[in-house]
């Protein structure tokens, strides 16, 4: 029997640690793609269930075929995959819709589902390819198109009034979630961005539609960059135990986290039932204490579980959540929370409209309000197309100025000598501890549906009337 020599065996290492890389990625695409599928919340009506993820995946492909240079097209094999994936789930999700129909649907159904498929082949590969020459406006016009439907999407009211003109029943309305459109949204969006500065890696259709529709963070994020997600995809990767141990460990702390500490939290939170009716003072404290706890551990959780899952399968997504109830001032604690979240909009929204601002030479006070508050106003409206988020996103921003204008009168006036180590542990402290009450206090806006419920849980927290 033949022996490897010793100047063999690397080679024969690196084919075996690219087939893992090769294998890894091809089941992480399917699974995306499933998991796009089977975590959709279940509407009335399971052509719903099945149209939302593929709208996703439609818009997700028309994307690509905008960023793809014009003269290279995703290999056939990639849009069949997808079309076969779309396939299986058409006959699993309206299975029951079609036993209950006649011929007539049946048609109807076959004729959409070959349009459909073609449409997403054709959109693909070749229908964009000669508008393509002048992609910077299709650039531009995608945005604006993903911005509008995430408007849509998050503004209840104007959806029940667009359900009420198609006839669609008001609790499919009601109930309406379409899952991950909002992080999906905000990928498409900076994959856009970054192609229009030229910062946009090359990416096959597979990479791309991984990277939109990665399941692991699909539900909650966080949102990764593109160029470092596609960075680690394509490096060699085979399976390590210390990764996969670490990765578990992360699963289990967020699964404690979500399903112990937020679960059981939710029971005595501030939400829209117990809000009239809880005790003015302490009572009152108590629950809204305890919607700041569990809306950390809820969300943190979600974030570990999803940073854990990626790294079992050699995926670093970016850390979401840092102490932020730590924070020794509003700045800070938008430092640490949500962190991927603030990241993205300080890179796409907040730096190109301060920069904006300084080319009008206007005050460095009148650039930063702006910024400040229109960023977190934006915040505020991606949770939702509200009044109370709208109020809870310029609590944010209203804050973070006066702490900006605080910050540059303390720095000038009443800044601590960096020997004086227990005054600036102390000032450390009450920062945190204010930092946190004004969090806390904000959530009220957050919690509640509408203003005037979260006045009243304001006014007994402060035993006003």
């Amino acid at each position: 029997m033949s022996t490897l020599t010793s100047s063999q065996w690397p080679w024969t290492h690196i084919a075996c640690a690219s087939s893992h890389t090769a294998l890894r990625n091809s089941g992480l695409f399917v699974l995306s793609i499933a998991a796009l599928f089977a975590l959709q919340p279940k509407l009335s009506g399971n052509i719903s269930n099945f149209l939302l993820p593929c709208a996703t995946l439609f818009i997700t492909l028309a994307t690509h075929a905008i960023l793809r240079p014009p003269a290279n097209v995703p290999r056939w094999s990639e849009v069949g995959t997808i079309i076969v994936i779309l396939l299986l789930f058409a006959v699993v999700q309206l299975a029951p819709e079609i036993r209950n129909r006649s011929w007539i649907f049946l048609i109807a159904m076959s004729a959409g589902g070959i349009l459909t498929c073609a449409g997403i082949g054709v959109c693909a590969r070749i229908s964009l390819r000669r508008i393509l020459e002048r992609r910077k406006v299709f650039i531009g016009a995608s945005i604006a198109l993903l911005i509008t439907l995430l408007f849509l999407v998050k503004d209840t009211a104007l959806l029940q009034r667009i359900s009420a003109i198609l006839g669609i029943g008001a609790g499919t309305v009601n109930n309406f979630s379409w899952l991950g459109f909002s992080y999906i949204a905000f990928r498409l969006i900076g994959t856009l961005r970054d192609a229009s500065a030229g910062r946009l890696p090359a990416m096959s259709l597979s990479e791309f539609v991984t990277y939109v529709v990665f399941a692991p963070a699909l539900i909650a994020g966080p949102i990764e960059r593109a160029e470092r997600f596609v960075s680690d995809l394509r490096a060699t990767w085979v399976v390590n135990i210390p990764d996969f141990v670490a990765g578990m460990q992360r699963i289990a702390i967020g699964s404690l986290k979500k399903f112990i500490f937020a679960d059981t939290l939710a029971m005595m939170a501030l939400h829209p039932i117990n809000a009239p009716h809880v005790h003015a003072g302490i009572p009152t404290w108590v629950v809204a204490y305890a919607y700041a706890l569990q809306i950390f551990f809820d969300f943190a959780g979600y974030s570990d579980m999803a940073i854990g899952a990626a790294r079992c399968l050699g995926i670093r997504l970016p850390e979401n959540f840092a102490n932020p109830y730590f924070a020794p001032n509003l700045t800070q604690f938008w430092h640490r929370w949500h962190m991927s979240l603030t990241q993205w909009i300080r890179a796409y929204y907040f730096n190109p409209l301060a920069r904006a601002l300084r080319r009008r030479e206007l005050s460095p006070a009148v650039i930063i309000a702006t910024a400040q508050v229109s960023t977190m106003l934006l915040i505020g409206l991606w949770h939702g197309v509200s009044m109370n988020f709208a109020v809870w996103g310029l609590w944010h921003g209203i804050g973070l100025f006066l702490h900006n204008r605080w910050n540059e009168f303390a720095r000038r006036r009443l800044a601590i000598p960096e020997e004086r180590l227990g005054l600036q542990r102390t000032a450390n402290i009450v920062g945190a501890f204010v930092t946190f009450h004004y969090v806390t206090l904000g959530w009220v806006w957050f919690a509640l549906p509408n203003p005037s419920m979260s006045l009243l849980v304001f006014r007994k927290l402060f035993g006003i009337g």
